[in-house]
């Protein structure tokens, strides 16, 4: 999947490898990380050549026992990044994503916010029970599972009317800023 070739204006051809930790995009006509080119029925790839914390000399890993940080690795340079938000790392895009689109082993939503999405409701808002400013939002969107969501400074979640809203508005919320 690293191999490419490249004819030249008289039908020559001449074989290129993409960067170890890059696969050729076919469509793109470039080496890229492989979180968005197929390999199918061109799985082969050169051996590794580790440096450091980089299993390859390009790509991004899964910090072991996180859920949250990645090593991301350009020409055998490795750093460590954090996901915000309250996303994690999804090793299938190689990008933050709600811990609902990830759903990574040890990393779903239902492990990271000890709350799960009420059997039988097709969509609602739920409120964190820590926090009057978090609610959760569950549905066909998040696969029901619940995805983290803030209301904006100045206001708390209303369960019963489903939005944010003044605090002295809300039983149990009204000195929430105080």
């Amino acid at each position: 999947c690293d191999i490419f070739h490249v004819c030249d204006q008289d039908g020559n051809r001449s074989e290129f490898l993409c960067d170890d930790g890059l696969v050729f995009d076919p469509k793109l006509l470039r080496c890229a990380l492989p979180f968005t080119t197929s390999c199918e029925g061109r799985d082969r790839l050169q051996n590794p050549r580790p440096a450091g914390a980089c299993r390859r000399m390009n790509g991004k890993w899964a910090v072991p026992e996180t859920c949250d940080q990645y090593v991301e690795c350009t020409d055998g340079v490795s750093k460590t990044i954090s996901c915000r938000n309250h996303l994690v790392y999804d090793d299938k895009t190689g990008d933050c994503e709600h811990p609902d689109t990830a759903d990574r082993p040890g990393c779903t939503a239902e492990s990271l916010y000890n709350f799960e999405c009420p059997r039988g409701v097709r969509h609602g808002r739920f409120p964190a029970a820590t926090d009057c400013r978090a609610f959760f939002t569950c549905g066909v969107a998040t696969k029901y599972h619940p995805r983290l969501g803030g209301c904006p400074l100045g206001t708390v979640f209303d369960p019963a009317k489903q939005v944010c809203g003044e605090p002295k508005n809300v039983p149990g919320c009204e000195n929430y800023y105080e």
